[in-house]
């Protein structure tokens, strides 16, 4: 599992959702976002639940204001990455 975590992470930081990885955020910035996809993807949850448990996830934690700027298509883009993470992970 610490392998797929560690791929979980490097996919979410790569795709970088909300721009901080360029912007200089520490490595750990979306770890609790790759965590939650990637546990999502292992408990078989369909895009739709998974989209909904980011967006909570994140604003939550970044607020809806930091969500909403960043991010015209949040669905789209959270469906994209957690295809990536289920891809590269097996999962």
């Amino acid at each position: 599992m610490k392998i797929t975590s560690k791929v979980a992470r490097e996919i979410t930081n790569e795709f970088d959702l909300l721009g901080f990885i360029a912007n200089g955020a520490p490595e750990d910035e979306y770890d609790s976002l790759s965590a939650r996809i990637l546990n999502d993807i292992i408990n078989k949850k369909g895009n739709k639940e998974i989209v909904k448990s980011a967006f909570k996830l994140l604003t939550d934690s970044y607020g809806v204001q930091t969500i909403e700027s960043k991010s015209a298509d949040f669905k789209t883009e959270i469906e994209t990455l957690s295809e990536k993470i289920r891809i590269k992970t097996n999962a």
